[in-house]
């Protein structure tokens, strides 16, 4: 299923985070799109290439952010990025091993959603109250 970005619930009040969130968001997306085109296994080598760069790139920029505002939630922020790499490289060497097939692109899009969508809501927006100060 597709994300919806909602601003009361995903903002974190910093302009270039919640833009950059849309773009991991939209990439995402993608996936699903794909998947309803039924070209999923031929999507998703490109969008995990695009995701994984994009990611590492807007983890900096959040992390730097986060620490610049002394936000509470830096620490657990950083550690909740950890863990995405780890399963985004779970998924990159599955790709790998595997090669794109249903299962995996469903698998991918599932988790992928999960992840980005319950960390903005339960930890990016931490930052927002911190920004006010």
């Amino acid at each position: 299923m597709s994300i919806v970005w909602n601003d009361h619930t995903m903002s974190t009040g910093d302009a270039e985070i919640d833009a950059q969130h849309k773009v991991l968001i939209t990439r995402i997306n993608e996936i699903f799109d794909f998947m309803r085109q039924g070209r999923g296994t031929e999507g998703l080598p490109g969008l995990l290439d695009f995701l994984g760069n994009y990611a590492r790139l807007h983890f900096a920029h959040e992390e730097a952010c986060m620490n610049r505002n002394r936000c509470p939630a830096a620490a657990s922020n950083k550690a909740a990025h950890a863990e995405f790499m780890t399963i985004f490289g779970t998924i990159r060497r599955r790709l790998e091993t595997e090669g794109a097939n249903a299962r995996l692109v469903i698998e991918a899009q599932q988790q992928l959603s999960s992840w980005i969508t319950q960390h903005i809501v339960r930890t990016d927006t931490q930052l927002r109250p911190c920004l006010r100060h």
